[in-house]
């Protein structure tokens, strides 16, 4: 198409132009000199297309002056109003705007709204598979990062929305990333209680012993709140039992400390040192024990022993 454009009169390349979506138009611009100077250059033109393209959705104010910035100022409005209606979960708005896009392509894929939100994070946070695969497919970053530098895969984690994670990765998304906490999505999606998406992380290889600026990690969280298949997954990928936090505390503490008897016996066939001690000399034992759970004090007191 870019040679037979370039070869057409010059009134019927302007006339195409006006029709052409804006990624395409750029390209066909990008790839002759002449097409540059006569459309891409061209005050005249971008009027009549800022016209074309926004003249049934947005109110034109009259202008004097550049006309590719102004086009470039409502890309802007719309892309702000697309973010808009995510966020709001106003699906069926967002939805409109998207079919909009198909035909004329000028949405800032990347762009930003407030605390630098982006499509694809607010849809990715909402769960609407079909919006992240269609952004993913006219070309967002998936690793994009907010103000607390969460990206979309960490808050398709957190919230549980596995297929989304599934696309995101697929996209090449970094599980790795780590948030303004030194979190990944790992370790959101294993202190959320998301099995499946631990596994998802871990087959695409999230590090399982990341610790966040409180020493904590996944297997620690996990641990905690008695996730008794993401332990395994954890253990399973190789992750330390024996990390301690910021206080000493280990995984086996935290489940030794919450009562959780099955994720305890986890920890103990993996080689947990029972006899690690935190900042203030407590072990494990001493936590099973000051809360009255004579079964997990049992397996550490013969752990220790063997």
């Amino acid at each position: 198409m870019d040679s037979s454009f370039s070869s057409l009169p010059a009134e019927l390349q302007f006339e195409i132009a006006l029709k052409t979506d804006y990624k395409t138009l750029i390209h066909l611009c990008n790839t002759s000199k002449r097409l540059r100077e006569r459309i891409y250059e061209s005050n005249v033109f971008w009027k009549r297309k800022t016209e074309c393209d926004f003249g049934d959705l947005y109110d034109l104010e009259e202008f004097e002056g550049n006309w590719q910035d102004t086009y470039q100022y409502y890309r802007s409005v719309f892309t702000l109003e697309f973010i808009h209606h995510l966020q709001k979960r106003k699906l069926g708005l967002a939805k409109d705007l998207l079919a909009v896009n198909d035909q004329r392509q000028f949405l800032v894929v990347d762009g930003y709204g407030e605390d630098e939100i982006t499509a694809l994070r607010m849809a990715s946070y909402w769960g609407y598979e079909d919006i992240v695969d269609k952004l993913l497919t006219i070309g967002a970053n998936p690793n994009l990062k907010d103000e607390y530098e969460n990206t979309a895969v960490m808050l398709a984690s957190y919230r549980g929305h596995n297929t989304i994670v599934t696309s995101l990765l697929n996209a090449k998304a970094d599980p790795n990333f780590k948030d303004v906490k030194r979190k990944n999505a790992l370790m959101k999606a294993a202190r959320e209680g998301h099995e499946e998406i631990v596994g998802n992380l871990l087959n695409n290889n999230a590090d399982p012993n990341v610790q966040d600026i409180f020493g904590y990690t996944a297997l620690m969280k996990a641990s905690r709140w008695g996730e008794e298949g993401i332990v395994q997954q954890l253990l399973r990928s190789n992750a330390d039992p024996d990390f301690q936090n910021e206080c000493g505390t280990t995984a086996l503490m935290k489940a030794s400390r919450w009562g959780k008897e099955a994720v305890v016996q986890q920890l103990l066939r993996a080689n947990a040192n029972p006899a690690l001690k935190n900042e203030y000399g407590t072990t494990a034992l001493m936590k099973a024990a000051g809360r009255g759970y004579p079964r997990i004090v049992r397996a550490l007191q013969e752990a220790e022993l063997s």
